[in-house]
């Protein structure tokens, strides 16, 4: 009796529950403003909202923060002095810190964790500062940083992500970064960390640092995700709740941005919405898709002529392997591969000599008007041209020449031969005309004077 109405309290719970558990086959509701499910392996954005959507970061600034420290830094025992500004310009903004004190000694692997893992703004200060006095414009260092890798729409102002006008990005960049940051593994080895224990310092004695992504934390049984291996978490008035997250399951990995989501409160408090519905883009991304192949490389999309040839060819290929991430009830017959040859002469013919890795453009596979995938497209076979025809190219210039004077020889003598045609026969008809008015006055006189005295004895 005692089990039965402990199963039924726990079904009335479960159907009053704010956040009943849908089915993993089904896409989940998503309450935040911008979002963006992305596959790192191919870089391919799977599911989003608003995804271009210019935001405020919060704290995901941080990661930029520590990408860029990476770059700029080429020992992690490197010590930095904790300075006065550190500590006293986040007087009063009740922002998360790591504890640092003025005059503390840490190197930059430990206050890359206290930065990460707590979200110390006061650590990515110092580490800021550090690299500045350097002389290194940090800022501006993680902005050109940004652009290299594609973040087009985003713009830092400073290194931890508290609220400013001009300080934004958008879900799609922040993907971009992400997949960026796991790709150093330091930062990646942070990243799924969920207890840091801090080394004794000159000023402070070893304490432990906990992350604050709680589907990392199993302390947090309504949080925990187990395949999470990162990253990220952020808030600010303005920004509203932000994470970014990392999975991987069976060697298939995605990453979820979710920026603005909603504050949420139950009889237990404030729920953390984002990892809640973070954990369930990844289930739905696991349950429904499949990272599989959906092109070979060295597929034949087209065979070309090829100039200076007898009637040779060349084939085009795939560069490589396509994979995709596509639902696992895809027809792959149904993927169209859209491919225009580039660099070509007049009516698609390649020029010659082809050799075998030529680049003639690139192919994308397209499924439902989506682009699924692309892959440079080379030659697969050399082509040489023919030895005669490319003589008889180089000199056929020369033979042209030597015709045309030819033929303007000739024409020239032909027109000399009518000139003098024309000539002779005015003058046959100048004669002509002479001999009859000579005929015509002897007639004439010879009627005056029947007598012609020219011709007697």
């Amino acid at each position: 009796m005692f089990k039965k109405i402990v199963a039924l309290c726990c079904i009335i719970l479960f159907a009053f529950s704010p956040f009943s558990v849908k089915a993993e086959s089904e896409k989940p509701t998503i309450t935040a403003n911008a979002y963006v499910l992305y596959n790192p392996d191919n870089d391919e954005i799977v599911e989003s909202k608003n995804q271009d959507k210019k935001m405020y970061p919060a704290s995901l600034t941080k990661m930029m923060t520590a990408l860029a420290v990476t770059k700029l830094c080429d020992d992690y025992r490197e010590e930095i002095t904790v300075t006065e500004n550190s500590i006293k310009s986040l007087y009063g903004t009740n922002s998360s810190k790591a504890g640092i004190l003025k005059g503390e000694i840490i190197t930059v692997e430990q206050m890359l964790y206290l930065m990460l893992l707590p979200s110390g703004n006061d650590a990515a200060l110092a580490l800021a500062e550090h690299f500045t006095n350097k002389g290194e414009d940090f800022i501006k260092f993680m902005n050109e940083l940004a652009k290299s890798l594609g973040m087009n729409n985003s713009n830092f102002v400073n290194p931890h992500g508290l609220h400013d006008e001009n300080h934004y990005t958008t879900a799609a960049d922040l993907a971009i970064l992400a997949d960026a940051f796991m790709g150093v593994p330091m930062l990646c080895k942070i990243a799924k960390c969920r207890e840091f224990i801090m080394p004794q310092t000159n000023l402070q004695v070893e304490r432990p640092i906990r992350t604050t992504n709680y589907l990392l934390r199993d302390d947090t049984t309504r949080y925990y995700y187990k395949y999470a291996t990162g990253l990220k978490t952020g808030y600010t008035d303005d920004a509203g709740k932000c994470f970014a997250g990392s999975a991987e399951k069976n060697g298939v990995k995605y990453i979820v941005i979710l920026l603005s989501v909603p504050e949420v409160w139950d009889r237990y408090g404030l729920v953390r919405t984002e990892f809640l519905e973070a954990a369930e883009l990844f289930k739905y991304a696991f349950s429904n898709y499949k990272f599989t192949k959906i092109a070979k490389r060295n597929t034949i999309l087209e065979s070309l002529p090829v100039f200076e040839t007898r009637n040779k060819t060349v084939d085009l290929g795939l560069k490589n392997d396509i994979f995709a991430t596509i639902p696992n009830d895809t027809d792959l017959n149904k993927i169209i591969i859209d491919f225009t040859p580039q660099n070509l002469l007049d009516k698609n013919i390649a020029d010659s000599p082809v050799k075998k890795g030529d680049s003639f453009g690139v192919a994308k596979l397209m499924l439902e008007n989506r682009v699924v995938g692309e892959c440079e497209v080379l030659a697969l076979n050399t082509v040489e041209p023919n030895a005669l025809i490319v003589f008889w190219h180089a000199i056929d210039f020369y033979v042209y020449l030597i015709l045309g004077i030819i033929l303007f020889l000739i024409f020239a003598f032909c027109v000399l031969i009518i000139r003098k045609q024309i000539v002779l026969y005015r003058r046959r008809k100048m004669r002509e005309k002479r001999e009859q008015n000579r005929k015509r006055l002897e007639q004439e006189f010879l009627k005056r004077d029947p007598y012609n005295y020219f011709k007697m004895d």
